[in-house]
């Protein structure tokens, strides 16, 4: 039998335990359409750095992403129909 936290659902069900990777939400910004830029994502001593975009509409438009060190950045995507759009992300730390 394990030791630690665990939390079930009312179904009795194991939804999270110490195994479970659970993550942070550091920030959110909007990257605007066709930009370049980078966001340094604080060194909480944690784990690894994600993210996650969002764009109007369902588009599905995204910018080339790249994590290195404690950086994410982005620059345009180019060929894709339509064109760039305005983008949301999300970022944190695991």
């Amino acid at each position: 039998m394990g030791v630690g936290a665990q939390v079930f659902d009312e179904s009795g069900n194991l939804m999270i335990d110490v195994t479970t990777r659970l993550s942070r939400l550091f920030g959110t910004l909007l990257i605007g359409a066709g930009s370049t830029g980078s966001v340094i994502v604080a060194d909480s001593g944690t784990g690894a750095i994600w993210y996650a975009l969002y764009t109007a509409n369902g588009n599905r438009y995204s910018p080339v992403m790249t994590i290195s060190g404690d950086t994410i950045s982005w620059s345009p995507r180019g060929g894709f129909p339509g064109g760039a759009v305005d983008a949301t992300m999300l970022y944190g730390r695991y």
